[in-house]
């Protein structure tokens, strides 16, 4: 019976061998019939195109319409240009605006008018107003003059220079070498990307000086 036993054990060894052998030999069958597996390359990351500008309303003229052309016949401003006020810290309530006197003037001959705005309340002092000038371009509106550093009491404009854009003349309130006030004309010369002083001259003693006649008065 024991050798019965024992002949059983081996032949079931033998078996568990032999069964063990044939999963390792089809396993590395499977592995060398098994087809390759290509991947490809990860498509490329391609960032989104960035949003049109859209000015509204659609202007019109050279080179992309003026200020001037798209403001409505009843008086209201375009809605970009109060926005670009907005961000440039003046008050765009409907009474702020009211209060705002404008002017506009080519001056760069273009045939667009840019567009003048002062007595804004908030930028206006004793020596006078700041004044924005803006021009509306394919990237939309861009203000001209150096507006937190200036104040004035009247503006005209000078002779054509760089790019064909007329100088800005200031006129204001300034100290004399003597200490006494007098009346200044400032002028402003375009540097192809903003209005830069350029020169000062006195035209006689604060408020015994009259304004030039063809200047236009930023305050009220």
């Amino acid at each position: 019976m024991r050798v019965q036993f024992r002949a059983l054990a081996k032949i079931w060894t033998f078996g568990s061998l032999v069964s063990v052998l044939g999963a390792f030999l089809l396993a590395g069958c499977s592995r060398k019939s098994a087809p390759k597996v290509e991947t490809e390359p990860a498509p490329p990351t391609v960032e989104a195109p960035s949003p049109a500008v859209v000015i509204e309303p659609k202007p019109s003229g050279p080179p992309a319409g003026s200020v001037w052309d798209v403001v409505t016949p009843d008086g209201r401003l375009p809605k970009d240009l109060l926005q670009s006020m907005a961000k440039q810290g003046a008050g765009s309530k409907r009474n702020d605006v009211a209060e705002w006197k404008t002017w506009a003037m080519d001056v760069n001959g273009d045939g667009s008018k840019e567009f003048f705005i002062s007595h804004v309340p908030g930028w206006c002092g004793s020596g006078g107003c700041s004044v924005w000038l803006w021009q509306r371009t394919p990237a939309g509106l861009r203000n001209l003059l150096p507006t937190r550093n200036l104040l004035t009491l009247a503006v005209g404009l000078g002779d054509p220079g760089l790019e064909g854009y007329a100088d800005i003349l200031l006129y204001h309130r300034a100290m004399q070498s003597d200490n006494r006030q007098g009346l200044a004309q400032e002028r402003l010369q375009w540097d192809g990307k903003i209005y830069r002083t350029q020169g000062k001259t006195f035209l006689g003693e604060y408020l015994k000086t009259p304004l030039p006649a063809e200047a236009w008065r930023v305050m009220k």
